[in-house]
């Protein structure tokens, strides 16, 4: 999964709910993966900000991940998708 694939329809099919993503910025050195804090619009019943946990960009740091058995390193549906409040 990359950055890209986490749209306003992906994220509102997972939350359940309709969702706007207004922002994102790269979090941390993402030595074995990457991960983007999104800023989201929602009518309240999801937190406003979470963070993704995605599989690193460059081939090499993906392939330590994997190694490493770190869970973003494999594909979503083997790593899961959680939502914890970044609002506080």
């Amino acid at each position: 999964m990359t950055p890209e694939a986490l749209t306003d329809s992906w994220l509102s099919s997972v939350l359940h709910t309709d969702v706007h993503v207004v922002g994102t910025s790269r979090i941390g050195d993402g030595l074995v993966g990457m991960n983007i804090r999104l800023e989201l619009e929602s009518d309240g019943s999801v937190p406003s900000s979470l963070i993704a946990k995605l599989p690193s960009p460059d081939p090499t740091s993906r392939a330590t991940g994997i190694a490493l058995r770190n869970p973003t390193s494999r594909p979503p549906a083997a790593a899961g998708f959680g939502v914890r409040d970044q609002s506080t």
